[in-house]
Order: structure tokens, then sequence, then C-alpha cells
């Protein structure tokens, strides 16, 4: 299913390209990308401790707990959504002074409404601690699935109407997604809600640590195409958005062992086997450092014939930058064990620091370049802000592990 989504989502990207063109795609992917960042950078990631805190009620069967924990879960994804929408909205208003382009208006008007039809989505919580990876990912493919068909639908007809249909069919996703959840949560026994007790404070300063981390990650990944629309035409958006395709399918690449790493360490590293999660996070860096190279070299090499034949000439601009976010999301993959790592060990505050360094050094990199650069400029930032940001975990990984005293698992990672 994660697979399925991957494929669809990057078969969605190039589809909107090749359609739009890169103009109308640039305008298409601000008024996107704006939605997604603002809903990332206020949304309050409550999913992340609904995981950890559940899979702990649900491993004591503390069953009031644990609805209670769901319950807060929800709240807490329709109070960020909704204020994200509402941003957006109100940010449409000023679009095309902002971004110095005409017809954006409207689109992202319709692309405001996405984060709040997104919000059922929060029962999926449920799914991962029950440990129904299989459901959700099949979940996954299938909300991809439907985006590619809103856009195919959509597209030929204009920006305003792809981002409509895919309104849509977000909104249909969501409520499956919920259905399905809340079926699974049936299995467990019914118990009236409980107060979270001693937990509160820990569980409150989880989800404040991990909005915060998530933010900086919205910062990291949506706002290249945001700010680059400030410096550079809709055209370069464009060319970046399309780029962007590589880390989608990075991420798409590793969620399956994510998913699977996010329950198994949590519940590892609850147990007291703190090694198994180090070890595991080291193994990890060896294993998707080869993969990575064997994929990325050869992909990057070709970029010159297959970005045309796949995009359309119109992008032959973009081959350069192609190659410059392939490089970054090789880097992403080897270590994109960080997330759950952070989560496992209960110090989501750790992946704030190193995504706010990250952050740092990207963010004024893609105005200083993408003004003089454009899409190719957006690229070599993101290339610099990944090396910065791999190094840093890779230092957090090495301290941990020779604390713990894995040092066969640090060589198995240094060797890679």
């Amino acid at each position: 299913g994660v697979y399925a989504a991957a494929a669809f989502g990057i078969a969605t990207t190039i589809a909107a390209a090749r359609i739009l063109g890169p103009d109308d795609f640039g305008l298409f992917a601000l008024a996107l990308t704006a939605s997604l960042f603002l809903q990332g950078l206020l949304d309050v990631t409550a999913e992340e401790a609904g995981v950890k805190f559940g899979i702990r009620f649900a491993s004591g069967e503390d069953w009031g707990r644990l609805r209670q924990v769901l319950r807060t879960v929800l709240g807490l994804k329709a109070v960020g959504a909704c204020a994200a929408g509402a941003l957006v909205a109100v940010l449409a208003l000023g679009a095309d002074t902002l971004f110095d382009t005409s017809g954006l208006t409207t689109p992202m008007l319709l692309a405001a409404l996405i984060p709040i039809v997104q919000i059922p989505e929060a029962y999926a919580v449920g799914l991962l601690v029950r440990g129904r990876y299989e459901l959700r990912s099949a979940l996954l493919g299938m909300t991809a699935g439907l985006r590619l068909v809103a856009v195919l639908l959509g597209a030929p007809s204009g920006v305003t109407r792809a981002i409509a249909y895919l309104v849509v069919a977000q909104g249909v996703a969501a409520l499956v997604t919920a259905l399905v959840s809340m079926r699974a949560l049936r299995d467990y026994p019914a118990a009236p809600r409980a107060r979270l007790g001693d937990a509160r404070p820990e569980f409150w300063g989880f989800v404040w640590r991990s909005s915060v981390g998530s933010g900086l990650v919205s910062l990291r990944m949506w706002a290249r195409p945001v700010l680059l629309g400030l410096v550079a035409v809709p055209a370069q958006v464009g060319f970046l958005r399309a780029a962007q395709a590589a880390e989608v399918g990075a991420a798409a690449g590793s969620a399956p062992a994510r998913l699977v790493l996010l329950g198994e360490h949590t519940r590892a590293w609850e147990q007291g086997d703190q090694s198994r999660v180090i070890r595991g996070a080291a193994r990890y860096t060896a294993l998707a450092s080869l993969i990575a190279a064997v994929v990325a070299v050869p992909t990057i090499a070709l970029a010159g014939w297959w970005v045309p034949a796949i995009f359309g000439d119109d992008y032959a601009g973009a081959v350069s930058t192609f190659r410059f976010v392939l490089a970054a999301a090789a880097v992403q993959f080897a270590f994109s064990w960080n997330k759950p790592f952070a989560v496992a060990i209960g110090r989501p505050g750790l992946r704030s620091w190193i995504y706010a360094a990250e952050v740092a050094v990207l963010l004024p990199l893609v105005l200083i370049l993408g003004s003089s650069m454009g899409a190719e400029g957006a690229g070599i930032a993101t290339l610099v802000a990944t090396i910065v940001f791999a190094a840093a975990w890779a230092v957090v990984l090495w301290r941990m592990a020779r604390r713990d005293g894995q040092d066969g698992a640090l060589d198995e990672a240094a060797a890679a």
C-alpha cells in the first residue's frame, strides 16, 4: 500500500506537470504547498503522542486512558486543521500581489479546505496502536490513488478545477480511513474514558515537542516552493515542485520500514530494551545507504534524458534541479529512521533541534540562491541543508551507541 501511494503520488506530480505546463503547474504548486506549509506549521501533532501513549495504555490494558488519548488526538487535530485552513484563506486574498502573479486567489481558497477535510484521518492512530500496519498502508495507497484520479479529471480544465477535485478526493479518503480505523478499535474492550492522571504532564509535553518538530518539518519541505515563489517566476516553482517528487519517492520508499520501526522500537524502548533500538537505527543506516547509492547514482547521471522524457520538453531546464534534489533525497532515505527513533526514545525535542539547524541553513539559502539561480539554487540549498541534517543525526546515534556499548552496530553504519 505504501509503495502504491508513492507510485500514485509521483504519477500525480507528473500528470499535473505535463497537463498544466510549467507556468500553471507553478500556480498549482504554490496553492497546494501554501496549504500544506501552514497545515504542518500550525497542526498540533498529537498523532505521535497518540501512538506512543496508546501503545503504553493498550499494553497495560488501561482501556479508559487509551480512549481518552484517542479522543484528545482527534480534538487537537481538528483545532490545528481549522486554524491552518483559516490562515490559508486569509493568505489567498492577497496571493496575487504577494507572489506577483495572477489567477492564484481562487485555487488557494479551495486549497484552504484541504486541512479541514483531512481531520477524520486522525483516527488512523488506532490502526498503528493495533499494529495494523498493512491496513494503514493500504489506506495511504487508496488516498494517493484518489488524488491521481482527481488531477487526471480536473487538470485538463485548469488549476482551479484540479484543486477542487483534489479537495473532494481528500475528503472521501479521510472518511474511509476514519471508518476503517474505528472498526479496528472495536476489538478493544469497552470502557469509559478515564483521566490521564500522572501521565498527563508527560503526554502534553510530548505533544508540544512533537508539534514543534512537525512545524519545522513543514518549513523544511513546504516552505521552499513558497519562498521561491517570492523571488522567482511560477515556472521556477513548478520546476522545484516537480523535482521534489524525488523526496516524496524516497520518503514513501522508507515508509513501510518507518511504520514498523515506530511501533516495534517504541515497544522495545518501553520494555527497557534500549540497545535493540540503537542497534536497529545503525543497521538501518547501513542498509539504506547502500540502497540509496545503487538507485541514486545512475538516476542522477541519466537525468538529462529521463526528466524531459517523463515530464515533457518544457522541463528540460529543470534537469540540474532534479540532480541536486535527488542527491538530497538519497541522504534523507539513509537517515529516514530519525522520526520513529525520536518518538520511540521519547525525545521528540531532539528531532526539533536538528530540524531547526537544518531549517536555519535551508531557508536563507533558498532565498539567496533562488533569487539568482531560480529552482537550481533552491536545489543546491536543499542538498547543503540535508547534509547538515544527516551529520547531526550521525553524531547523535554515535554518542548514544558509544554510551550503550553498541560498537559493532556502529562499525556497520560507518562502513556504509
